[in-house]
């Protein structure tokens, strides 16, 4: 008893003692505990339009190969914080996550900040005496190369149609990871510059053979696919809808895509069976139509193998539906593949109806070999005016630049850039919401590009470096030095666009600032071709499969694009909109031949591979619908000679090492589909309800009762809602270790089911958003202990960050798992990241505090804003104190308010809006009326406020 409670005289100090020891020191220094004084500097001059913490939004366009991207950058204070879609664009649809995320390179503290030399900072006087030697080799027919990405700019072509007048000898590279083969297909076959237009919204029948067109590479407006995709129509407008009528994806493809992903009908197709598989088409539709074009073709047999079952299947439905029908192909596939393809679409009435034809102007510039040049010495000096860093995959110009003894130029965007190790100097370039510029869209319509911001850094972009080469005075002018921040680009960019137009002098300024407020012109769209493909010589011989096993590696990743987005940390933490996998990639294989290389049939594993005298070894993932015999490598893995497909000698799986959550998938959720049935797979009619609202225990707004659906029929999962919530609602990084631990912030989470139908070739998958349900009977709110989570009169289950204590006790009442918490200051630890894109209109929360999804509140509260505000100026001199206003007026018509993920979704699968029955009833209120609406875990007597629309497709075609 004495030793486990000692006297208190045999420590010499007792407990009150202590705490009287402990309140002096704590009153002496409670005078230090103080908040730190931090001054605010206001605008010295502001600008008379702006009203502060009110955004405000500029269009602009963000280069790209395909065509430039025209969106809204939404400003505060002068400062970029978010990206919108441009809604007066003709042909938006959403904004993909890429492009949304790209605003948060504009911040990163891995941008080159000054020009360096041999990977040295540059004194400025050295680099001006270098600028101006370079400026006079150019004027003086020196032997300069000049090294680009792919872009449809006008006002580049013009500036190097300058230099080749003033330099002969220069040449000129086109470098781009991901080639097409599809416009060199259409030259020959119709006319040189000729481009291809799809019109989805006119398919009842679609088949896409490898092509992801509702992923990266779309080939038009993602929701004019979606209306046919859409029984209730428009706005949802026709609750008991017109199944018969959906359009049919069918998708032939050897990767996993998004597009796959939502077909109706998908074929994993081997590499090598590609040529085969349009073979047997050609040789289906010859027998459908006796056409002579497909002669060659008749001796094929119909229903020999698997694939020719299925290819003549298809091609019975495509024809049966000529004049609606629609064959895609993968871009990179060879340009005489291509050419087959456009015979049976010219054949299935596709040119008249789904697919037309445009001309574009026609590119004189001649594009060198590069490495070529280089071997045989014909370029003394290089400018790598491409900035961004894609050339991981091009080892031979790494090679070339560090054993030829040029002198190297390099724009580049970040330090460390792996090409800007071997090049003598470096620039630092701008971000495209820093500079001015001018792109065609992929209509040929002119899209302007305008400053944001003037530049952060020592940087400067291809334009200016361009127009600095060939001015006079041989001095590098950018918009951080030149007068009134105008930059050369600027003034090029107007000169271009004046005589593009072919304006008078005195209307240049009045279209000028009309295309500026817009963002773009239909003016110069490419005119319209009336001209049949003419059909390839030659008959393409089917395709044969080799032995072994094939190793075919992605060139492309939905994270990092073709790589030139690795570094981009919102992007990372992203889950892949297949696999489900965040902060890593890894290889895909099916399940029968994981178990017969002797490793599991799910889970993740380690894959080590021999390619005669080459080892590669990284993460592996079995996956149902990747064909047999056939690997998936991520786009890092390098193969031998930098090729795209190699055969293993040698293949197997071990366990890992140890368990990785940051790559292993945590959502991706396998199985059959009564997992969920009512929300995957319902036969119309079934599971339908109108909305219902039990607002007894409370005092009800009759003006907005807010609610969500969301159309899982059109939905892909491409994660366009998720980081547009990010970027909207201050959502912070947390980083790979933590994610490892299942503490992501995200607060919409994707769930993906693999959908086994009966007759189908492979698996679907269906890709579920959950956030928040805003439960009318919230088991979160019956928990709190300090009321930190509560029920507005509106509807929304609001979080009162400043009352909560984080005992988390609502996260494990909550069935959806829909709410996250803060374990440590995350948004303090990503401050260098993500502090200047912050959302002033949300608050940042701190440590220990929950967050989950709002419904975008603050724009609700902005939006009434605005609604009565406009009331309030429609009334004349009359004072507000004699107005009369009824509920019908105060109440915010329907599409005032959109929230993040829904604006962003380029499927348009999201609605939100009014849940009460008015005389003319919200989108919101319809879809929620469908036959096929349904919500997640009802049978708990949550009643959620967001319904989905349950996927219906119509039985596929048997093998």
């Amino acid at each position: 008893m004495s030793k486990d409670q000692p006297q208190h005289g045999e420590n010499g100090a007792t407990r009150r003692d202590f705490l009287k020891l402990a309140g002096l020191l704590t009153a002496a220094l409670l005078p230090a505990c103080r908040r730190v004084e931090e001054y605010i500097v206001p605008y010295r001059t502001g600008p008379e339009w702006n009203i502060p913490g009110a955004d405000i939004s500029y269009a602009t366009c963000m280069p790209h190969a395909q065509g430039a991207v025209p969106l809204l950058a939404v400003c505060q204070e002068g400062r970029p914080t978010r990206l919108h879609p441009n809604p007066e664009y003709p042909d938006h649809s959403g904004l993909d996550a890429i492009t949304q995320a790209t605003i948060l390179d504009l911040y990163s503290p891995q941008r080159a900040t000054a020009p360096t030399f041999h990977g040295r900072p540059a004194d400025p006087a050295e680099f001006e005496g270098a600028f101006a030697a370079w400026s006079r080799n150019v004027r003086e027919n020196g032997r300069i190369g000049f090294l680009f990405h792919q872009a449809q700019s006008p006002v580049r072509e013009a500036l190097i149609r300058e230099i080749r007048q003033k330099n002969p000898n220069a040449r000129f590279y086109a470098w781009e990871p991901l080639a097409s083969h599809e416009e060199q297909a259409l030259a020959a076959s119709i006319a040189p510059g000729t481009v291809q237009t799809c019109h989805l919204d006119q398919a009842s029948r679609i088949l896409t053979i490898g092509r992801d067109f509702l992923g990266l590479f779309p080939i038009g407006p993602n929701r004019a696919f979606s209306l046919g995709k859409t029984p209730e129509g428009e706005h949802y407008a026709h609750p008991q809808g017109q199944y018969a009528k959906l359009t049919k994806l069918y998708a032939a493809e050897t990767d996993y895509t998004i597009t796959g992903g939502i077909a109706d009908n998908r074929y994993p197709l081997h590499p090598d069976e590609t040529a085969t598989l349009i073979h047997a088409l050609a040789a289906s539709l010859h027998q459908l139509t006796g056409h002579p074009d497909l002669a060659p073709y008749g001796s094929e047999p119909l229903h020999g193998t698997p694939l020719h079952r299925w290819a003549h299947a298809c091609m019975e439905d495509l024809h049966r539906h000529s004049g609606e029908s629609l064959i895609l192909l993968a871009p990179e596939a060879p340009a005489s593949l291509h050419r087959v393809v456009l015979t049976l679409n010219v054949i299935l009435q596709a040119t008249e109806s789904t697919l037309t034809f445009h001309r574009k102007p026609e590119n004189p510039i001649p594009y060198g070999d590069l490495l070529l040049d280089l071997r045989q010495k014909t370029i003394e000096t290089l400018f790598i005016l491409a900035p961004q860093d894609t050339f991981d995959t091009l080892p031979e110009l790494h090679a070339a630049l560090r054993d030829t003894p040029i002198e190297s130029i390099r724009l580049a965007y970040y330090d460390n850039d792996l090409l800007s190790a071997h090049c003598t100097w470096t620039i630092p370039a701008t971000h495209y919401l820093e500079e001015w510029g001018m792109e065609y869209d992929p209509s040929g319509r002119l899209c302007l590009r305008q400053p944001m911001i003037l530049p952060l850094h020592d940087s400067a972009s291809e334009l200016e470096i361009l127009s600095g080469l060939i001015g006079s005075k041989g001095k590098l002018i950018t918009a951080g030095n030149a007068p009134n921040n105008l930059s050369p680009a600027y003034h090029r960019t107007r000169k271009t666009f004046n005589l593009l137009l072919g304006i008078p002098a005195y209307e240049q300024e009045t279209l000028w600032q009309q295309t500026l407020r817009q963002g773009y012109t239909s003016a110069t769209a490419y005119p319209a071709i009336h001209t049949i493909p003419k059909p390839p010589a030659h008959a393409i011989p089917p395709g044969a499969l080799k032995p072994g096993i094939a190793l075919l590696r992605r060139p492309w990743s939905y994270r990092a694009y073709d790589g030139r987005y690795r570094r981009n940390l919102w992007l990372q933490e992203m889950p892949d909109p297949v696999s489900g996998m965040a902060c890593g990639d890894a290889a895909l294989l099916s399940p029968e031949l994981a178990a017969s290389l002797g490793g599991k049939t799910e889970g993740l594993q380690t894959l080590t591979a021999a390619i005669r005298t080459t080892h590669i070894s990284c993460p592996a993932l079995p996956y149902p619908g990747i064909p047999h015999n056939t690997v998936i490598l991520p786009r890092h893995i390098d193969l031998p000679g930098s090729r795209l497909q190699a055969f293993a000698s040698s293949l197997r799986l071990s366990p890992l090492p140890r368990r990785t959550e940051a790559i292993h998938p945590p959502t991706i959720l396998r199985g059959s589909v009564e997992h969920a049935p009512q929300l995957l797979d319902a036969p119309p009619g079934t599971t339908g309800q109108p909305p219902t609202l039990n607002l007894a225990d409370r005092t009800p707004d009759t003006r907005e009762q807010w609610g969500m659906s969301i159309d899982l029929n059109i939905c892909t999962g491409c994660n366009a809602c998720l980081i547009a919530c990010r970027a909207e609602n201050n959502i912070p990084l947390v980083g790979k270790q933590e994610l490892i631990k299942g503490r992501d912030l995200q607060w919409i989470r994707i769930d993906r089911y693999l959908r086994h139908r009966p007759g189908a070739s492979s698996p679907t998958l269906q890709s579920v958003p959950v956030a928040c349900q805003q439960c009318e009977a919230a088991p979160c709110e019956s928990v709190c202990p300090v009321n930190a989570t509560v029920h507005t009169d509106d509807g929304l289950n609001a979080m009162v960050y400043p009352r909560c204590w984080g005992t988390r006790y609502c996260s494990a009442n909550c069935p959806y798992k829909a709410r996250k918490f803060n374990f440590f200051d995350y948004a303090k630890a990503s401050e260098a990241d993500t502090k200047y894109q912050r959302n002033p209109n949300v608050t940042v929360r701190s440590r220990g505090v929950m967050e989950k999804c709002s419904y975008c509140v603050q724009r609700i509260v902005q939006a009434k804003a605005r609604h009565r505000s406009g009331l309030m100026q429609g009334t004349g001199e009359r004072p507000s104190t004699e107005l009369e206003l009824t509920e019908d007026m105060l109440r915010l018509p329907h599409g005032a308010v959109q929230t993040a993920c829904q604006q962003a979704c380029p499927q348009q699968a999201i609605t939100f809006g009014n849940l009460l029955k008015l005389a003319k009833p919200s989108a919101t209120y319809n879809a929620q009326s469908s036959p096929r609406a349904s919500r997640l875990l009802d049978n708990l007597g949550t009643r959620p406020r967001t319904a989905y629309l349950s996927r219906y497709s119509p039985p596929p075609n048997r093998d």
